[in-house]
């Protein structure tokens, strides 16, 4: 079998509808789909036996364990050759396994980490910008890339050769970007990559609180903070630093935050980066990434604009 897609779930029946559906309409045959429910109120298997497709594999764990333990359910229980993910309110589209099984087969040599660029929706029923915004380098280092910059390979948008997910697995101790911390720990294990350019997958990226993704607090980043000081470079270390310094009251450590932003900037973070990072010290980190959530929102719906007005006949008298 060519691929294993793992679906982890806690509710969310109809979005979970939804991602399975995204998953049986590919293009691309040869795949298992494993569905987690995370213990979920009222069992999910009855959602997952209304398509009566017998590559849809079902588990409920029986106490709430969380997302990272689920994945790893999943990957415990695969058979195909390359891991895939994708979460329950999100979506594939058709053509994805397709593309990805595509670059794979163009390459002579076993490639264990392929990921692709994604739609990243910010609020419901707004187009939204890609992601990552550009494609690393030639020989750029991958925790570079994510680190740096803030190139994001979010969940949906990676794929894992099967042996190396199971050697790696995600920490369950990490409650907050797990999905960076495992994608870094299998590039250290295994250090090379496809980068695929297509866009391939919808992010719902919304702020809704309730997404542990968007909790902020700085020991939520303490496990990916650690990998970074003793296994990736000096400056990816230092632009996750910074990144982490943020959550940081200003008032609380002022020498602390701007030391390692200061150090962030001496290593290659852009000024604009460092920028944000001190405003979410300073004026709090819900308050500054709010803004920038509705800047971007506001650029995106003046840019389409701008578009379709381009693209409209221009009448003559």
């Amino acid at each position: 079998m060519r691929f294993s897609i793992v679906i982890p779930c806690f509710d969310r029946r109809a979005d979970l509808r939804t991602a399975i559906k995204s998953c049986l309409t590919q293009t691309f045959t040869d795949f298992e789909l494993i569905v987690v429910d995370d213990a979920s109120k009222e069992p999910l298997e009855d959602i997952c036996n209304e398509f009566g497709d017998d590559r849809i594999k079902y588990h409920r764990n029986a106490v709430n364990l969380g997302v990272s333990h689920c994945r790893n359910t999943g990957i415990e229980h695969a058979v195909g050759q390359y891991i895939s993910f994708l979460d329950s309110d999100d979506l594939y589209l058709p053509n994805r396994l397709e593309v990805i099984d595509h670059y794979l087969s163009d390459i002579a040599n076993l490639q264990r980490i392929i990921f692709h660029r994604q739609h990243r929706l910010l609020a419901p029923n707004e187009a939204g910008p890609i992601a990552p915004a550009r494609l690393p380098l030639d020989n750029e280092r991958l925790d570079n890339f994510i680190l740096i910059g803030g190139n994001f390979i979010q969940t949906n948008s990676f794929l894992v050769e099967r042996e190396l997910a199971k050697a790696i697995k995600f920490d369950v101790l990490c409650k907050r970007h797990e999905d960076t911390k495992f994608i870094i720990e299998c590039w250290l294990a295994s250090p090379s990559y496809i980068a695929c350019n297509e866009t391939l997958s919808i992010y719902h990226d919304f702020r809704l609180s309730s997404r542990l993704s968007k909790q902020n607090g700085f020991e939520l980043l303490e496990p990916l903070l650690l990998l970074t000081a003793q296994r990736c470079s000096r400056e990816a270390h230092a632009g996750f630093a910074a990144y982490a310094s943020s959550e940081i009251s200003f008032f609380q450590k002022p020498l602390y935050v701007l030391a390692a932003i200061w150090q962030a900037y001496r290593l290659g973070v852009t000024v604009p980066r460092c920028a944000v990072y001190l405003s979410r010290s300073v004026f709090g980190t819900t308050t500054v990434d709010g803004i920038i959530h509705k800047a971007r929102i506001l650029s995106l719906r003046f840019r389409h604009a701008f578009e379709e007005r381009e693209l409209q006949p221009q009448i003559r008298p």
